[in-house]
């Protein structure tokens, strides 16, 4: 079923996902590379198309998986063994090119390699509607592949040299490319760095917890993060609705959240409130003494800067002190001042910060100690009908927590694909 060639399996493919704006309204077939099939196999298609520069075709012994995340800047989150292929048609020119006379042939050849190959009791076949009429796809699967390791630490390169906190990578490819190969004989460079990684174990977690069938995620998930169905994950509006949703219920909350989270012991338990858009305040608890302004970023930066130095940061300062105190009755306040930030975002936040008036009274928190909070609040309160959504808030929180973005068109990718296999 492969194209069989007995080749020196010495260069490395690396394929960055879940990119182009094809995403949004069709599946990503490169969703395939993330699960084993149901029958225990590890197959990869290569993006953009399935198709692979025949010079490289046969060397590859190694598929790197990755996805930009900045200008210039890469993360490697996975890495697999080529066990079998390329597959047939893999090396033809590509379809989508134009009119294709091999297209035929590289459709036959993929079906015979695909007619076992299922995704949930659902064979790849009809997941990607291959056999439609007026349908171009030539390929289904590109290789084959064992050993699918997911990153155990964070494996981050940078196309510039001297780029703080990331390797520098020699490679001839721009930011808007999907692969690009590497052997000892083209981008060497790249290639001796690359293979320093590929061969330290450390950096990589067990197979067994890496690659999973859908039955298995299926299990694992039960149901999509429900903000992720309603577009909404990134929405910094609901997060502070919801986190005022709880703590304005519970004073004892209340008291915990500030004295866990923000590291604040002073508040009175019996005299705090907490409030939603006090004087446009994402967030702000006050007792009799003590004033807690919480502002929530997410996809947003610091608004409202001006030359000389101001933003909403000086602003909210002032009105806690000022305005606001007085209207709470509050002589001489202690005013403390909180960002909530996605873990991903702390280090831009946090430079932002620094070179505005009052952005220095202001303490950043992540989204990890949020989070870590309301999931040990769910342990206790899970059925308590008092908190209703405690346990979907805690999967909103959890997107957050990681040191990289979350790839919306990855979980849209893979939302899609789930419930597909699912279908009659």
């Amino acid at each position: 079923m492969c194209e069989r060639k007995d080749t020196k399996k010495d260069a490395i493919l690396m394929l960055f996902m879940f990119r182009g704006d094809y995403l949004l309204d069709k599946l990503g077939h490169e969703v395939i590379n993330l699960f084993k099939a149901d029958n225990d196999k590890h197959y990869v298609y290569v993006v953009p198309y399935g198709h692979v520069n025949p010079k490289f075709a046969h060397r590859i012994g190694t598929i790197l998986f990755a996805q930009h995340i900045g200008n210039e800047r890469i993360e490697v989150f996975a890495k697999a063994t080529v066990a079998d292929g390329p597959f047939g048609g893999v090396t033809y020119p590509s379809s989508r090119k134009g009119p294709n006379p091999k297209l035929p042939i590289m459709k036959e050849l993929q079906k015979k390699v695909c007619e076992d190959i299922t995704y949930g009791g659902k064979n790849i076949i009809d997941i990607f509607g291959y056999d439609k009429p007026g349908d171009d796809q030539g390929i289904l699967v590109s290789y084959e592949v064992t050993n699918f390791r997911r990153a155990a630490t964070e494996i981050k390169f940078s196309y510039r040299e001297n780029d703080n906190g990331y390797e520098y990578i020699e490679t001839n490819k721009a930011n808007s490319t999907q692969k690009t190969y590497f052997s000892q004989d083209h981008q060497e460079g790249g290639y001796k760095r690359l293979i320093d990684k590929i061969e330290n174990h450390n950096l990589w977690k067990k197979e067994e917890v890496s690659s999973e069938t859908v039955g298995a995620m299926l299990q694992r998930l039960q149901k999509p993060m429900f903000l992720s169905v309603v577009k909404k994950g990134n929405d910094e509006i609901i997060y502070s609705n919801w986190l005022h949703f709880y703590l304005s219920k519970n004073k004892k909350l209340t008291k915990d959240f500030a004295s866990k989270v923000l590291h604040f012991d002073e508040l009175d338990q019996e005299h705090c409130d907490c409030f939603r858009e006090a004087e446009h305040i994402d967030l702000l608890i006050a007792d009799r003494k003590n004033i807690i302004i919480i502002e929530n970023k997410i996809k947003s930066g610091i608004n409202g800067k001006k030359e000389n130095g101001e933003s909403q940061l000086s602003v909210y300062w002032e009105k806690a002190n000022g305005k606001i105190a007085k209207d709470l009755n509050i002589q001489k306040p202690n005013v403390k001042a909180f960002i909530l930030v996605p873990d991903y975002e702390y280090d831009n936040i946090d430079s932002e910060r620094k070179k505005l008036k009052c952005g220095m009274d202001y303490t950043i928190i992540k989204y990890s100690g949020v989070y870590a909070f309301f999931n040990a609040f769910l342990k206790e309160k899970k059925y308590d009908r008092d908190y209703p959504y405690l346990e979907d808030f805690c999967n909103a929180l959890k997107r957050h927590i990681e040191t990289t973005p979350p790839n919306d068109l990855y979980e849209d990718c893979l939302y899609t694909f789930l419930k597909i296999t699912q279908q009659p």
